[in-house]
């Protein structure tokens, strides 16, 4: 019924090079929409949108899954229906932004201490030492790993390239693994299910992963994998590292997006030195 639709979607997506994750998301939302909206396609107004977008806050969505899901429906209107609208004809909830939950040093050695084998220790020692997601790492290839420069080759969003330090420990990893799991093949992805079959892994099992360790250790915190890149990034911060050099790493688009790690290393700022300690000793205190 929405098949020629949808894959006008497709077709303008793919033209403007977006990931196929993100081609999958805005499939999925439209065909919500359409399957909400009772009318002709070709008859959708912008008080139809809007009324789509109060169903979705009486539902009871968060502002962030509200303004992913009307993203997809705006883009659908605008490049597939070819309405001549304004871009905003929608307006953006409003996002609280909160905090993520971080590790510290020493629950991230417990949590890695508790993988359940070198390879699953391997791709949690990976997460936090490099700071990427879940999905760069199922993507992560031999060939992309630079020991003469120290860099690792990431691919990020939107196919966006970027490189990451390479810690010498990580490399002394990398060369176990490869020397007892991948010497076969000197090329291609460097963490599969099998590796006398190679086949991608996928995010799933990396959570599956992080998840189990986490349990084993009886640390009671909220989130997947992505935890070891927040920890990553705070304890960076706390290393002495710029937010304009975390975020080249992390691959942020946006500054802003990098600057909520300092409201999480603000929880330490109490034990900072203070130019007063130096000098209290000097003062003649009155009263």
């Amino acid at each position: 019924m929405y098949e020629k639709f949808l894959d006008t979607l497709v077709l303008e997506l793919e033209l403007r090079g977006r990931s196929s994750k993100t081609i999958l998301i805005y499939k999925t939302e439209v065909l919500r929409f359409l399957n909400f909206y009772s009318k002709p396609i070709d008859q959708v107004s912008i008080p139809d949108i809007k009324q789509y977008q109060l169903n979705l806050i009486k539902e009871g969505f968060s502002p962030k899954t509200i303004n992913m899901r009307m993203a997809a429906v705006r883009f659908f209107c605008l490049n597939v229906l070819e309405k001549n609208w304004i871009q905003m004809f929608s307006p953006r909830v409003k996002e609280t932004t909160t905090p993520p939950s971080i590790l510290t040093p020493g629950e991230v050695a417990a949590v890695m201490s508790q993988a359940g084998n070198f390879k699953e220790r391997l791709i949690l020692m990976m997460l936090y030492s490099t700071g990427i997601r879940s999905f760069e790492l199922t993507e992560f290839c031999i060939e992309d790993i630079n020991r003469a420069e120290g860099l690792l080759k990431i691919k990020g969003k939107n196919k966006k390239i970027r490189y990451v330090p390479l810690p010498n420990e990580l490399l002394k990893e990398f060369e176990n693994y490869w020397r007892t799991h991948i010497k076969p093949r000197r090329s291609g992805l460097f963490f599969c299910k099998n590796n006398e079959f190679p086949e991608v892994m996928n995010t799933t099992e990396v959570y599956k992963i992080f998840i189990t360790a986490m349990r084993r250790t009886g640390i009671n915190k909220k989130g997947g994998a992505h935890l070891l890149r927040h920890s990553f990034a705070t304890r960076m911060l706390e290393l002495g590292v710029s937010l304009r050099e975390i975020q080249i790493i992390l691959g942020h688009s946006q500054l802003r997006t990098t600057e909520i790690y300092t409201h999480l290393r603000t929880v330490r700022i109490q034990t900072l030195p203070n130019p007063l300690t130096s000098i209290i000793s000097q003062l003649k205190l009155v009263g």
